[in-house]
């Protein structure tokens, strides 16, 4: 019998970054499955690729596997679980597919193939794309990094700050019902400006990115079709003061994310008004300072926060003792805020009684200390910092004397008087009395955190080292 004739092998093996350059430079349209060493290839699809290229007897037509463990220009496909295939043409990325979708594979290889014949022919010019998993992954490294050189830079210096923002989306159905000059008044109407702004039609690669913390819930899909069916205005919106907190003020003016909600609870609130039901809300805002970096990152890269010189700015502790907390939150919050302060951060905490010990722990001496501490752990508290350039001066103003006989007849209108409550002996609000005693409170219920990092071998030239305190980011 003669010998049996040596199957040509499908793939070209690229085992190194020199294999990588090798493969780049030639000629043809190139399938490229990139694997894991520990996963390997996607053997599943290796006949269908034979036959395909059996069926188009196509020599531009070449298949590869390539190993991203030794390769440096695929490191960013490392710790990747799902297959995925590159297409380049003359070392240019031309076209990627994530996952093994047999038919999405097939339909791209065949419109690749038929668009380098018109590109060799003259007839059209090659684009190189980026594949959307590297795009995610660098604007997620990079919201980050930007996100905590804002927040230290807040946390650093009292004279200046880079101004309040905050990234606003006026969404496809305002836009189709022409109401966005409307939107424009209601920011003029309550003093929020416009930094920026750019009318644009979300891709759907873009509108899941953007929309990824949600990938998870039962309407993700179709917030997605939502947000592509139509052109948006992306915003970036501030106020002039360096504490004037255009985040806050922009989520009140929108009002709840859920329409039947807004209309029920705040029927002047612009979704209640423009939102038409679910998700289709008309509007979206940043949720924190956070948020409002990684979401400026992604819409607008090269957009500096200006920095805004300001007063010096004082920090105080308030506390909603559990009462108050209880029953007049929502009032007192409003109160202070109409006095001037802003609420960089604030916490709901319930102490434990060794927490309310050690945190009154100057006054156990006094008789009042065993009931003051039973209190103060018996339910939860609001624990916030307020700011402005006299802080400290003002809030206590504001409180009035501590003693609650006093409040009543030597300040009827301060706040321990107004929100005195029957059968409690103790004040209801909390004030640090001095710098000193401010920065030593605020500490005890936002203290610093620190963690471990380890810059793995791979990353170790580059050097980044990422640096953040999470505190600031509580609001």
């Amino acid at each position: 019998m003669p010998p049996k004739k040596k199957e040509t092998p499908l793939y070209q093996e690229v085992n190194s970054q020199k294999d990588w350059e090798s493969l780049l430079e030639q000629k043809g349209l190139f399938v490229v499955d990139v694997y894991q060493e520990w996963s390997g290839p996607c053997n599943a699809l290796s006949g269908h690729f034979r036959r395909i290229m059996i069926e188009l007897s196509d020599k531009l037509l070449q298949f590869a596997i390539a190993k991203v463990d030794n390769t440096e220009a695929l490191k960013d496909y490392r710790g990747k679980c799902e297959p995925c295939f590159l297409f380049y043409a003359e070392g240019m990325l031309v076209a990627f597919v994530h996952g093994a979708n047999v038919p999405l594979i097939i339909n791209t290889i065949k419109k690749q193939l038929d668009f380098e014949h018109k590109v060799l022919e003259g007839l059209e010019v090659r684009k190189e794309v980026q594949d959307v998993f590297i795009i995610a992954k660098y604007r997620k490294e990079r919201q980050a990094t930007r996100a905590s050189k804002i927040e230290i830079r807040i946390l650093q210096t009292e004279e200046t700050a880079p101004q309040s923002f905050t990234v606003a989306i006026i969404k496809p159905n305002v836009v189709e019902n022409r109401k966005v000059n409307d939107i424009f008044m209601e920011l003029k109407e309550h003093n929020i400006h416009i930094m920026v702004e750019e009318e644009r039609l979300l891709t759907e690669e873009e509108a899941k990115i953007f929309y990824d913390c949600k990938k998870d819930e039962a309407f993700f899909e179709d917030l997605i079709k939502f947000m592509t069916s139509g052109p948006c205005h992306v915003l970036v919106l501030t106020k002039e003061q360096i504490f004037d907190e255009v985040i806050y003020d922009w989520q009140h003016l929108m009002g709840p994310p859920n329409v039947e909600e807004a209309k029920d609870k705040a029927p002047n609130s612009l979704r209640a008004r423009y939102g038409k039901q679910g998700i289709m809300n008309g509007l979206h805002g940043s949720e924190n300072r956070r948020a409002a970096a990684r979401e400026l990152d992604f819409f607008f890269p090269t957009f500096k926060v200006p920095i805004i010189q300001g007063k010096r700015v004082q920090r105080t502790l308030a506390i909603l003792r559990p009462d108050v907390f209880n029953e007049k939150k929502d009032e007192v919050l409003q109160t202070i805020k109409e006095a001037g302060f802003q609420i960089p951060l604030q916490k709901v905490v319930h102490l434990t009684e060794k927490q309310a010990e050690e945190f009154y722990s100057e006054s156990n001496y006094q008789p009042f200390f065993g009931n003051l501490t039973d209190y103060m752990s018996s339910n939860p508290i609001l624990a916030l910092v307020l700011a402005r350039s006299d802080a400290i001066n003002r809030w206590q103003n504001l409180l009035g004397p501590q003693s609650l006989d006093e409040a009543m007849i030597a300040a009827p209108e301060s706040l321990r008087a107004k929100y005195a409550f029957d059968g409690i002996p103790f004040n209801q609000l909390h004030g640090s009395d001095s710098e000193e005693s401010a920065k030593k409170e605020i500490c005890f219920f936002f203290p610093t955190e620190t963690t471990l990092a380890v810059i793995k071998p791979d990353a170790y030239p580059h050097k980044v080292i990422h640096q953040s305190s999470w505190y600031w980011l509580e609001k």
